[in-house]
């Protein structure tokens, strides 16, 4: 008897002959009950930060207008996380894994960014103003209409960023690598 694999359903195999088909019910018996799939739970294909159910990470409730203020969020994996106007004024993320993470509107203000990987991160409106974000990788990420004023972007990779309506008064930008003229305008 030939049997299929369908990779759908983990290591479950059926059977190709109509003589030897499962009823309906039993099969969804045998898909719950595979350990390769999710046991019966509901698959997601998000990242856990990015569900609407608020995650902990080091303690601390990570979701939209979360408040975090001055959190230790140190090396803190935060990928794709959703912190939109969340509340991170003097939050310590040295070293944190912000790739993709959606911070539209939130406020940075004297955060600890250094060496950060903020790679396409949404930072559009965010208030940036005195954080450290030296060595940060800023790579593609959205800092449109951004609060820069004072930051320190010493050495960050600013590489393909959107930096359009950005105020960087007074920000420090020596050794960073900047965005081609023909990506972004720059305006003080």
């Amino acid at each position: 008897m030939p049997f299929i694999r369908n990779p759908s359903i983990g290591s479950t195999t059926l059977p190709t002959s109509g003589a030897h088909r499962r009823p309906r019910a039993t099969l969804l018996k045998l898909i719950k009950a595979d350990p390769i799939t999710t046991r019966g739970k509901p698959m997601t294909k998000q990242h856990p930060h990015t569900q609407t159910n608020p995650m902990k990470v080091n303690g601390y409730e990570i979701g939209p207008s979360a408040k975090l203020k001055g959190a230790d969020l140190r090396c803190a994996n935060l990928y794709g996380a959703n912190l939109r106007g969340a509340n991170l004024i003097s939050a310590d993320l040295k070293g944190a894994d912000l790739t993709g993470a959606k911070l539209k509107g939130a406020d940075l203000r004297c955060a600890r960014l250094y060496g950060a990987n903020l790679q396409g991160a949404d930072l559009e409106g965010a208030k940036l103003k005195g954080a450290d974000l030296r060595c940060a990788n800023l790579y593609g990420a959205n800092l449109r209409g951004a609060n820069l004023i004072g930051a320190d972007l010493k050495g960050a990779d600013l590489t393909g960023t959107n930096l359009k309506g950005a105020d960087l008064e007074g920000a420090d930008l020596e050794g960073a690598d900047l965005p081609l003229k023909n990506q972004t305008k720059v305006q003080n």
